[in-house]
């Protein structure tokens, strides 16, 4: 047999993706029977390129969700960092009355940045390392804490490359609350990032750090673990796999990971938005709980909650589609 030669199967079955196991897929907790498929190294540079190029569609996909929910996220980043914090219709409206409706859509090229950048990172790092650990654990299959160490890893990574982004995304969408003076002018999130770099120093594309990783490994083990763990549930009560079972763990997963991870969000939200000058997490707590009560650290949920549960439901099930085709084009 040569190199170039692949054997399958004398006829190409249907994978359900209920059925799926190893780092191409990460939210599924089982195995294949009764089907084998021998493949040379030529096909496994093929796999390769076909995973690549799911990752840069799911890339693709995460901006446009962003870009569909964005006006809620910049009402939730401002109902974050403004005092006296507004209502969110009156935020919204006062959005408009300053800049129209693309006024709704300021920081939307750091929205991409973090699409193309954090997305693609946290979720080809979570199927990495769930792979790993199933690889090292006793029984080969996936269980509740290799899901959520799985998360865990991947918020850390995640939270690390998306964090500059983030400044110059949380920056650009408070810029029309703050007087002239203070604000800070980014054109686009290049441009923001270059005048971070300039003016405040490589560094500061670092602040808040600690934070942000805390939110994204919150945030990580809250989505795609409930993800992973409420799909599994829907098809063990015979819940028939398509798009309806992904709609709903995706709605599930967004909820989650919206409601684990608000409060750090708050915080990071408030020291981003704060500029050069020096404010520690502690005093941005304490400052919150004695103004208003544990109910700000929710601050902005609503159009948080809004935003993120239909950006994790589209992003989910255009991820399912495209392991699908993943699935059929490396069959074929």
């Amino acid at each position: 047999m040569s190199s170039q030669e692949v054997v399958l199967a004398p006829q190409r079955p249907h994978i359900p993706s209920s059925s799926r196991q190893g780092p191409a897929y990460p939210f599924y907790l089982g195995g294949t029977k009764g089907y084998k498929q021998i493949i040379s190294l030529p096909g496994r540079e093929c796999r390769n390129k076909q995973l690549i190029r799911e990752h840069l569609l799911l890339g693709i996909a995460t901006s446009l969700a962003g870009t569909m929910t964005h006006p809620l996220d910049l009402v939730a980043s401002r109902l974050q960092t403004m005092d006296p914090k507004p209502g969110m219709t009156s935020a919204m409206i006062s959005c408009v009355k300053t800049k129209g409706i693309q006024g709704l859509f300021e920081g939307l090229s750091a929205t991409w940045f973090r699409g193309m950048t954090y997305s693609l990172v946290r979720f080809w790092t979570y199927e990495q390392s769930k792979a790993e650990l199933v690889k090292r654990s006793k029984n080969k299959k996936s269980t509740p804490s290799i899901a959520i160490a799985s998360g865990a890893v991947a918020g850390v990574i995640g939270g690390a490359v998306s964090n500059p982004g983030d400044i110059v995304l949380i920056r650009m969408q408070a810029e029309s609350s703050k007087v002239p003076s203070q604000r800070y002018g980014y054109s686009n999130v290049l441009h923001g990032l270059y005048k971070i770099v300039a003016d405040e120093g490589v560094g500061a594309l670092f602040k808040g750090l600690n934070v942000t990783i805390s939110r994204a490994v919150l945030t990580n083990c809250g989505q795609l673990a409930s993800y992973d763990l409420a799909k599994e549930q829907l098809l063990k009560m015979d819940f028939p796999e398509g798009a309806g079972c992904h709609f709903v763990a995706s709605f599930i997963s967004g909820t989650v990971g919206t409601t684990v991870s608000q409060p750090a969000d708050v915080v990071r939200s408030r020291l981003m938005a704060a500029g050069a000058g020096e404010q520690r997490i502690s005093t941005i707590v304490k400052q919150l709980l004695r103004q208003e009560g544990p109910q700000a650290l929710f601050r902005g949920f609503v159009p948080t909650w809004s935003r993120q549960t239909p950006q994790t439901v589209f992003t989910f099930m255009i991820l399912e589609q495209l392991k699908r085709l993943v699935d059929y084009q490396t069959a074929g």
